[in-house]
């Protein structure tokens, strides 16, 4: 937990899934974007947070080398959100993931995300 998000995180290390509840604020300034809504950059920041987290829990390494974010709905700072992430392949130094935030009651997807997280060589070439 922090100041710009509130959230715990839950895994199930066997099904390569995270899950947890979410809140942006309180210092909701820094996170706040147009329409007293979350800022898209805030948004992309928990998302890559929710599935960096996951596959470093899962024993897998690696930096974010693409990041996709959709966004479904405004995030309202202070409202409590479900979110869900899951690893969907691992082949050899990448791994990919998704996550989707949604609703407190699961019905509306509001932030759904995709990433590729790359192990670098040895040798820091790409």
């Amino acid at each position: 937990t922090g100041n710009f998000f509130n959230y715990a995180f839950f895994l199930n290390e066997t099904k390569r899934e995270l899950c947890g509840v979410l809140q942006f604020g309180p210092y909701t300034c820094y996170t706040e974007g147009p329409l007293n809504c979350a800022h898209g950059g805030a948004t992309a920041t928990i998302c890559d947070a929710i599935m960096g987290t996951l596959i470093y829990r899962c024993g897998y390494t690696g930096l974010t080398a693409n990041l996709s974010v959709d966004y479904k709905a405004l995030i309202s700072p202070g409202e409590t959100y479900y979110m869900h992430s899951s690893i969907e392949k691992v082949d050899g130094r990448k791994t990919w993931a998704t996550c989707e935030i949604l609703s407190s009651n699961r019905q509306t997807v509001v932030a759904k995300g995709t990433a590729l997280f790359v192990t670098p060589r040895k040798d820091n070439k790409s």
